[in-house]
């Protein structure tokens, strides 16, 4: 067996100070008390950035990923050139110092990236230390390349661009053949016993260490460095270089982190095993992110913006960089919503607008103003909509109007006065937004209806028969303006989503008068989130502008209907 041997390597308590970053296994060591430091769980005390929402390393959940045929194999230029290094006890692992002779292209990087440091992360006695895992499953090693884009001279500056460092990453197993291309790095481990020593290493190359010349296989996602400053910027890649790990610098990973809604990406269609070469993007922009700026500074509408999925779309368009006119009967939640994003620093804005969407008038003011102030729509989201529990057999019909009829609207309710926008004020949302669009050539527009899963088929519960139909109409609304649109030889997109059962103020408002009936939907499973939706907004905004998402269907795994 290839023992990794490592234990000459075992760490001598420095820390001194709470402001001095260890791994958990480091926080104290050799029985003395005092020798104590922050672990990776108090990391955020020390930088706040270790406390974000895209920090790395995380669990791929590899029946999650989404195949991505934009992601090219990496190319490695200069892996198979001799260097000399300099290899580094740094009193929490292993660091290899690189020459700027190896460079990686490819993976749809938007640059080429030179190698900068190498860095090992490993378990105890061959047991897991791998910092990722997959599918839950943890691996004796972990090693990562830090690259950064040709422009910069070193990590510290590359980190304060999003998209200037791309860190590759390997997984290691255990094997019963020794893998003898390790022995130079290996040897070596043995002069740097103390921490802050370091030896230069002659004859290595960056191939040795990697399993192919040639990346056809990987994922990736927007997450993090793995240590302080925890900088949101990484690219990692493993596979399945075998070794077996000692007992020294031991334990010397950071625990997995939340993923917080974030997508991973996959190269290939075929399914991932542990011999796949695995790259995740952290450091420079996810492949959504990419995709959105070519929306940065454009015009959104949001309709229902006030709450649950128009307020969360909302906020992510902001968040994106787009001017967002969020529009509600009223207007305080919208304002808050607005603040938030300013004080969240995001780089969009949201402008509150106060519409009656029962009113036409209104409503044709609204696009006249956005006109004057912002010369247009780019993007539509028709998301404003409702339910009234009125049978097909017992209904009142005045509210069956309501749900369809703009021009019937006679009482004021919240209920009908939502439900009727359904179809007759998406339908005037939508021309309006494409009148806007046409009048200044906007080709590559989109028009997104969020829909429900109501609107594809009719569950046994006689309060939303009627409420299905509106939103079969939005179904059959959304294609008949697909191919209304490629009859005009425009490449405006039109896209319906159409979730299941999302926790927001919904079933209070169906069931207003009795409340319990309405908590009782939410307590039944673990419903999707308005955030949800949202990502599901981003993802159809993000697709190339040749590429025409119909229909997104989403529900909790545990809805039946």
């Amino acid at each position: 067996m290839n023992a990794l041997c490592l234990s000459v390597l075992a760490i001598l308590c420095r820390f001194s100070s709470t402001e001095e970053w260890c791994y958990q296994s480091q926080v104290a060591c050799n029985n003395e008390s005092q020798a104590t430091c922050a672990g990776p769980d108090d990391w955020a005390t020390i930088t706040a950035a270790c406390g974000a929402e895209k920090q790395s390393p995380i669990n791929i959940v590899t029946n999650k990923v989404l195949t991505d045929g934009r992601l090219t194999p990496v190319q490695f230029i200069g892996y198979q050139e001799k260097i000399t290094a300099v290899i580094v006890n740094n009193g929490h692992t292993v660091r290899v110092n690189l020459p700027d002779k190896a460079r990686i292209t490819g993976a749809n990087l938007e640059d080429t990236f030179k190698a900068q440091q190498l860095h090992l992360h490993w378990g105890k006695n061959a047991g897991p230390g791998s910092e990722h895992t997959i599918d839950g499953e943890k691996y004796p090693m972990e090693l990562h390349i830090v690259h950064i884009k040709e422009k910069y001279s070193s990590v510290d500056q590359a980190v304060s661009d999003s998209s200037g460092v791309a860190v590759l990453g390997f997984f290691y197993e255990e094997s019963e053949k020794a893998n003898t291309k390790y022995e130079v790095l290996i040897n070596t481990l043995k002069n740097i016993t103390h921490p802050e020593t370091n030896v230069t290493l002659d004859g290595i190359s960056l191939d040795m260490l990697i399993p192919e010349s040639n990346l056809e296989k990987y994922y990736r996602y927007q997450g993090s460095l793995t240590t302080p400053g925890c900088s949101e910027a990484v690219l990692s890649a493993f596979s399945n270089l075998m070794f077996s790990a000692g007992a020294p610098m031991v334990n010397t990973f950071r625990p997995v982190q939340l993923r917080n809604g974030r997508e991973v990406h996959y190269s290939h269609s075929s399914i991932f095993y542990v011999s796949t070469a695995l790259m995740v993007s952290s450091v420079f922009t996810s492949l959504q992110q990419k995709n959105m700026d070519r929306w940065k500074g454009r015009v959104a509408l949001v309709t229902g913006a006030s709450v649950g999925i128009g307020a969360a779309v909302a906020k992510s368009l902001v968040k994106h960089g787009m001017q967002v006119v969020g529009c509600a009967r009223s207007l305080e939640k919208i304002e808050k919503c607005s603040a938030e994003c300013v004080t969240s620093g995001y780089s969009g804005t949201l402008l509150p607008y106060k519409c009656d969407l029962a009113v036409e008038e209104e409503v044709l003011s609204m696009f006249s103003w956005i006109k004057a102030e912002h010369q247009g729509v780019d993007v539509c989201i028709n998301n404003a909509g409702l339910a009234c529990p009125e049978p097909l057999l017992t209904g009142k019909t005045s509210g069956w109007k309501n749900m369809l009829d703009l021009g019937q609207l006679l009482n004021h309710s919240d209920i009908l006065l939502l439900i009727q926008v359904n179809v007759m004020a998406l339908s005037l949302c939508t021309r309006e937004a494409y009148q806007s669009m046409k009048e200044r050539n906007i080709d590559d527009g989109h028009i997104i209806n969020i829909n429900s899963m109501s609107g594809h088929r009719v569950v046994n519960n006689a309060d939303v028969h009627f409420y299905t139909a509106s939103k079969y109409a939005v179904t059959a609304l959304t294609e008949g303006l697909r191919q209304e649109l490629r009859m005009a030889k425009t490449h405006i997109r039109a896209t319906c989503i159409s979730p299941g059962l999302v926790e927001t103020e919904f079933a209070y408002r169906l069931f207003s008068e009795n409340q319990d009936k309405a908590a009782a939907t939410y307590k039944s499973l673990k419903c999707l989130e308005a955030d949800d939706v949202a990502n599901a907004v981003l993802y159809a905004l993000s697709t190339p502008p040749h590429v025409q998402i119909g229909d997104i269907q989403m529900r909790p795994v545990e809805q039946l209907t």
